[in-house]
């Protein structure tokens, strides 16, 4: 084989790999409106942050003078696909960096991801309008103190999301809250927040009918078409009769919950194999390399 034929297949293996590594690296982009870049930090695609101090050189610094000692959280409003946001969900961080406490973070959970029994510290809320959501965060201290409005200090305010990156998202507005839910500074279109986001419910119609079907007592139907049949029958043996009817139903949802319990192992097994699909490119990637060097090395 020549070398030149190992080089390129060695290099499709190597590139392989890596489209792997970035598609599995990847996350939401998030969509922003010109009037939030002039006073925000978009310079990474997955997140924003508002620094109200900073290094200009660096940063886009919110020109007005705000008192970050007064900021006891904030709300993001954002706008969502519904039908990819119920399904394939989101969440993120609704975090702050400062001086005074380095990076600080409350995690948040919409749409799918929402555990309506376990909360996160940022709550998604529902809003006037069916595809609008407000990620909300208030903490019972200010969340920066006086050393962060020195004048070489940085303090900044910033949402992110973890999603894939199909879900996107729209960032309306931003609102820095103050103490007792008051409005300390705010950029873009803003919602009011309604309702707690609950998490969706699927369609369960299936479920219910199989259930129904597997629970149906027949041995009631059987004890009258022995009674017409035969009104001597021995009392034992229709006693017998209703057991077996009733061992016979037992045994059908028995069989139910073993065809689910092999369904649910042969989903985990697929999402096994696709996670791990990425880390056999690459090892066959390596082995690709190793392989070119030896041959290489033989030929000269």
């Amino acid at each position: 084989m020549k070398i030149s034929k190992i080089f390129a297949g060695m290099s499709a293996l190597a590139m392989a790999a890596t489209m792997a590594m970035s598609v599995s690296a990847a996350s939401t982009e998030f969509i922003v409106p010109d009037e939030i870049k002039q006073v925000a930090d978009c310079q990474k695609t997955d997140s924003i942050a508002f620094y109200f101090k900073g290094d200009p050189a660096t940063n886009t610094i919110v020109p007005d003078e705000v008192d970050v000692t007064k900021i006891y959280g904030a709300a993001f409003t954002i706008k969502v696909d519904n039908e990819v946001w119920n399904t394939t969900g989101a969440g993120g961080s609704l975090n702050w960096n400062a001086t005074s406490c380095g990076w600080q973070q409350a995690e948040w959970a919409g749409g799918s991801w929402v555990d309506d029994a376990a909360l996160k510290d940022a709550v998604s809320y529902t809003t006037s309008e069916a595809d609008v959501y407000v990620i909300y965060y208030l903490s019972e201290t200010p969340l920066f103190t006086a050393d962060d409005m020195s004048e070489d200090a940085y303090a900044a305010v910033g949402f992110s999301n973890w999603a894939d990156p199909t879900n996107t998202i729209e960032i309306l507005g931003a609102r820095m809250l103050g103490e007792g839910d008051s409005v300390v500074y705010e950029a873009g279109t803003n919602y009011d927040k309604v309702d707690i986001q609950k998490k969706p419910v699927a369609d369960e119609s299936s479920t219910t009918g199989g259930d129904t079907s597997s629970n149906v007592d027949t041995s009631k139907t059987d004890s009258k078409t022995d009674s017409k049949t035969d009104s001597k029958t021995d009392s034992k043996t229709d006693s017998k009769s209703s057991s077996s009817s009733k061992s016979g139903s037992t045994g059908t949802a028995g069989t139910t919950k073993t065809t689910s319990t092999a369904a649910a192992s042969s989903k985990a097994s697929d999402d096994t194999n696709a996670s791990t699909g990425a880390t056999a490119g690459i090892a066959l990637a390596g082995l690709a390399l190793a392989g070119a060097a030896v041959v290489v090395s033989k030929r000269k």
